[in-house]
């Protein structure tokens, strides 16, 4: 009769957007606000993974996360992830922008960068603006990073350009256009420039 429903146990909860897995639920149906303990997300507009202690819809469009990783990478639970953040408490207005307190960005689960207060754009819409970087090394590479820009062109296309730098091999640049005009029409171009010049005169092409 108050509108509130709990659930104890495997808990899951389905929408078209997001599936979200937990021990404990509670929903406040009249408010559409509500929680989930051990939780874990799957986002299907933007194919994030989120794992959490808690992860709360508040009043409106903001969500808050406590003890939260999130990554895009889809392991299945079989490795470890190849990069995620970690973040001990964060607050999510869609439409409007993501607060992080106590940032960790990891690789393999092995902290790389740390941020005290960490802001993204959480806009749903497709938004011109920097992605998350590859970072890595190796011993005939070097230290690897790629950083890529997506700019969102108009509702039918988009592009994406990286910097690609491998501190012992090469230095690059990295292009993608893509175009959707219908359900069949589509296609994408992709193209690369590579200087190797920093590479050893003993190590060749």
């Amino acid at each position: 009769t108050n509108q509130i429903a709990e659930a104890r146990g495997h808990v899951v909860l389905r929408e078209p957007q997001a599936t979200v897995e937990g021990d404990f639920a509670h929903l406040d149906l009249a408010n559409e606000t509500g929680w989930v303990d051990q939780a874990t997300a799957d986002l299907e507009t933007n194919h994030y993974h989120v794992r959490g202690g808690r992860i709360e819809k508040e009043g409106g469009p903001r969500y808050s996360v406590a003890d939260g990783v999130f990554t895009t990478c889809e392991c299945g639970g079989l490795e470890k992830p190849s990069w995620s953040t970690l973040g001990r408490s964060t607050r999510v207005t869609l439409k409007g922008a993501g607060v992080v307190r106590g940032l960790n960005f990891r690789v393999k689960d092995v902290p790389v960068f740390w941020f005290p207060y960490f802001v993204f754009p959480a806009n749903t819409e497709r938004q011109t603006g920097f992605l998350l970087p590859r970072v890595g090394y190796s011993n005939r590479r070097g230290f690897q990073y790629e950083q890529p820009f997506y700019w969102a062109i108009n509702k039918s296309s988009d592009a994406t350009v990286a910097l690609d730098v491998e501190t012992e091999a090469r230095i690059g640049a990295i292009g993608e256009y893509r175009y959707r005009l219908s359900r069949t029409a589509r296609g994408a171009f992709v193209g690369a420039y590579y200087n190797e010049k920093i590479r050893g005169k003993d190590e060749g092409v």
